[in-house]
């Protein structure tokens, strides 16, 4: 076809030769990544320490934490009860990577659990959770809030029971 343009400012008549065409980059954000921009991501982290303050923890957000090895860990949110810890890493992107380094530091800090919020949606890392021990919180679920208090109660009902059966 024979393509001409017309500048609505001038009046002036030109065909492709004579533009002077510039990239014009256009995206539709996925319904995901529209949650993910939006969600108020301090807001998760905020909620899951109120449930364990509740729970008699002591929290920590953006803490640091020394291991066995000596080595420094960073971690979003640490929550202490008498001698248990838990560690609770955070994933953007939903890999598997970050999910590998929580279970290093797992492995490194003494008395640990950890718990992993994705807040990508990786439905592959739940099963991978399981094989580390590592209970995987999928941040993208509506129901995410519920399984979290789910996890928690059922971690203290199971550290009772053992302080009952070591009384015994």
């Amino acid at each position: 076809p024979d393509i001409s343009h017309l500048c609505p400012s001038c009046g002036a008549h030109f065909d492709y030769h004579e533009s002077n065409y510039r990239p014009i980059y256009d995206y539709t954000l996925t319904e995901q990544a529209y949650k993910l921009l939006t969600q108020d991501k301090d807001n998760d982290l905020s909620e899951i320490s109120s449930q364990l303050t509740q729970l008699g923890y002591s929290v920590q957000l953006d803490d640091e934490i020394i291991g066995f090895s000596s080595t420094t860990h960073a971690v979003p949110l640490i929550a202490r009860k008498k001698d248990k810890i838990l560690l609770f890493g955070v994933s953007e992107t939903g890999d598997k990577d970050e999910l590998i380094q929580l279970l290093g530091e797992k492995m490194d800090i003494e008395n640990s659990t950890a718990v992993f919020l994705d807040r990508y949606g990786n439905k592959e890392l739940v099963s991978l959770g399981q094989v580390y021990n590592i209970m995987v919180i999928d941040l993208t679920n509506p129901d995410w809030k519920n399984k979290i208090r789910q996890w928690l109660n059922e971690n203290e009902s199971e550290n009772r029971n053992i302080l009952l059966r070591s009384r015994s």
